[in-house]
């Protein structure tokens, strides 16, 4: 994931954008290091992606 990808998903000042995605991971089950340095599934990975640019587009 590139940086501003990763900004995106839990640093989001939109507190539901915010709540949106740890719903997310809690629901994938996906282990996340705090800032997110690694998205541990890689099947999920692409899911992740199409999630955050959905909420990339939301919130601009």
């Amino acid at each position: 994931l590139s940086p501003p990808e990763k900004n995106m998903a839990l640093k989001t000042k939109n507190t539901k954008e915010r709540y949106k995605a740890s719903v997310f991971f809690a629901s994938e089950k996906v282990r996340i290091s705090p800032k997110i340095k690694r998205v541990r599934k890689k099947g999920l990975v692409k899911r992740y992606k199409k999630y955050l640019s959905k909420i990339i587009l939301k919130t601009r």
